[in-house]
């Protein structure tokens, strides 16, 4: 389920080519910036977004709705893909550093997870729309929290 959820991140608020970011930014400019980010060592996905106050309620709702499109598998071959290339050109950048290294190993240990980055690969690579859609299916909607400055 980690490799699938990490998979299910990219092509739900991952990225430039993302929903999130694609129909929410792009299509509806409900917002100047929107991602998502899977933390594995905690199994939580945030979704961050920079909006207008009177914005809130709007991009609450259609970040649920983008939500319920990766349940219902409504990405594309190319977007599915495009999550496992990103993912597999992280990985094979780790051996580029120590510290990146240390960073790969430590984080698989916080997480449960014992593959090489070689494995992991083979099981990004392996991650099917159906798999992506049924860990899309598991994430909830735990908290809400806005921050909203405050004018002089």
């Amino acid at each position: 389920e980690f490799v699938a959820m990490q998979v299910c991140n990219t092509p739900f608020g991952g990225g430039m080519t993302s929903l999130l970011f694609m129909n929410i930014r792009e299509k509806c400019s409900l917002c100047y910036d929107i991602s998502s980010n899977y933390q594995g060592s905690k199994g939580i996905m945030t979704v961050s977004a920079g909006i207008d106050t009177d914005k809130y309620d709007t991009v609450r709702q259609q970040i649920l709705d983008q939500l319920e499109l990766c349940r219902k598998g409504e990405f594309t071959a190319e977007q599915l893909q495009a999550a496992k290339e990103s993912l597999m050109s992280g990985l094979r950048a780790i051996h580029d550093a120590p510290g990146a290294i240390e960073g790969y190993y430590g984080n698989a240990s916080l997480s449960g997870l014992s593959m090489t980055p070689a494995a992991y690969m083979a099981a990004v690579e392996q991650v099917t729309a159906q798999q992506v859609s049924a860990a899309a299916a598991k994430i909830k909607l735990h908290t809400c929290y806005f921050l909203k400055g405050v004018t002089a």
